[in-house]
């Protein structure tokens, strides 16, 4: 009888980010269970292409605000899969480029909700099924929790949050084997940056200045926070790594 497979929950599959990190899991010799909130077509697409790299592939729609859903996801994940071994939070929504003073304080609270809480949920309601596996977690951050850029306080004050609840859980279930870090993800040229273009949070004159400032010369790629990620999550390349924050921006934070 041969070993069963390793199983990872992406929350925020349909995404670049995520997408692509399903895709380097399946290479590994995971099987994938996909989170996403409402882009069916996304979330098809990325279960049929893990599929095609010989894994098997579930997609699970939830709103993870809603801690019902999410706690009514990760239940049926166990029970398609018989386990959980990695949790990757990989999800966010839209940010906004603005001043501070130029936020109306509801956008604040739909943030915190929509990012940290969201976070918090998965986490809360994964972590029973990973200290059966002495699992691991991983959630997506931001160098800007370190180094502030201008205009991106959505960004950073819900990922300061999420940091501090990924210490946490490191610190207290450490005792089962559980292991919990973070990527602080830099500017990608992928995922979420198209739109950014599109809705002129980012321009020409932008991008030049943050490549002038980033200690590679260029921005990154999906790839390289998802190798981050299938790092983090391993128990034989990472096992001894916990509670960090492994920031992944081409030196844009030194």
């Amino acid at each position: 009888m041969s070993e069963q497979k390793r199983v990872a929950l992406i929350a925020g599959a349909s995404g670049g980010i995520g997408g692509e990190t399903a895709r380097t899991l399946a290479r590994e010799g995971y099987d994938l269970a996909l989170s996403y909130r409402s882009n069916d077509e996304a979330a098809a697409k990325i279960a049929a292409e893990v599929e095609e790299l010989g894994a098997t592939a579930r997609t699970y729609k939830a709103t993870l605000y809603k801690y019902a859903e999410v706690k009514a996801m990760v239940d049926h994940v166990v029970a398609d899969f018989d386990r959980i071994d990695a949790t990757i939070y990989a999800a966010g929504p839209y940010l906004p480029q603005r001043w501070v003073t130029e936020f109306d304080p509801a956008e604040m609270d739909d943030i915190l909700r929509d990012d940290t809480v969201s976070c918090w949920n998965l986490l809360h309601a994964s972590v029973p099924a990973l200290r059966e596996t002495e699992g691991a977690i991983v959630s997506v951050s931001t160098p800007a929790v370190r180094r502030h850029a201008r205009k991106d306080l959505l960004s950073s004050v819900p990922k300061a949050a999420i940091e501090a609840l990924i210490r946490a859980v490191a610190s207290e279930e450490g005792r089962f084997g559980v292991r919990a870090n973070a990527v602080a993800v830099g500017a990608l040229e992928d995922g979420m940056y198209h739109r950014l273009l599109a809705e002129e949070d980012f321009d020409e004159r932008w991008i030049e200045v943050t490549k002038s400032v980033v200690a590679l010369g260029r921005l990154g790629k999906a790839t390289d926070i998802a190798e981050a990620i299938s790092f983090l999550v391993s128990p034989e390349r990472a096992g001894y790594v916990s509670g960090q924050t492994l920031t992944v921006d081409g030196g844009y934070a030194l």
